[in-house]
């Protein structure tokens, strides 16, 4: 590979070992990516991600559904927009995972 670069003989023996290492670096990425096993670690960490967001976010949904029934129950007024609203972010947590499952497989 030949590439022009005026400057000092040092400035060029250390570019020319950098585009060496990259196209080396290149070489063996683009062996890695023609198997399969590269993207296990990342649908691995987004299975994990997902377990524990799932598990974090019904608590919260549930924790405000209840504070919403304590709160109508001691005042008497039922507050349907606020109830409305946490179920409907429950039913997004839960359909969250399922959408980042059926893009991954």
């Amino acid at each position: 590979m030949k590439f022009s670069f005026k400057g000092h003989p040092a400035c060029r023996a250390v570019l020319s070992g950098a585009v060496s290492a990259l196209g080396v670096a290149g070489s063996s990425t683009m062996a890695r990516a023609q198997t399969a096993d590269w993207v296990q670690p990342a649908t691995d960490l987004f299975g994990d991600l997902e377990v524990g967001l799932v598990d974090i976010g019904a608590v919260i949904v549930g924790i405000g559904i209840i504070a919403n029934g304590i709160y109508a129950t001691a005042t008497g007024k039922l507050q349907f927009e606020q109830l409305a609203f946490r179920i409907i972010g429950g039913l997004m947590i839960v359909a969250g995972p399922a959408a980042i499952r059926a893009l991954l497989s």
